[in-house]
């Protein structure tokens, strides 16, 4: 994923593996089933989740996205 460029990923559910996933991607975890909401939720918050690229290359923070956003560390 890294060579084709992807920098975020979004799941219902992330594992134990979480902590090498935020090394190289901005974890996303949201609890909206439908894709297309999903994707409207995401653009919604689509600031945050630049900023977060724009401040740093690795070690990124987990969002999550249910009532509101969250953004934590790992």
């Amino acid at each position: 994923l890294r060579n084709k460029n992807v920098k975020v990923l979004v799941s219902r559910q992330f594992g134990k593996n979480i902590k090498l996933i935020n090394k190289y991607f901005i974890p996303i975890l949201i609890y909206e089933e439908s894709p297309e909401q999903a994707g409207k939720i995401l653009y919604k918050y689509i600031d945050w989740i630049k900023d977060e690229l724009n401040d740093k290359e690795t070690g990124f923070k987990l969002f999550t996205i249910k009532n509101g956003i969250l953004k934590s560390k790992l």
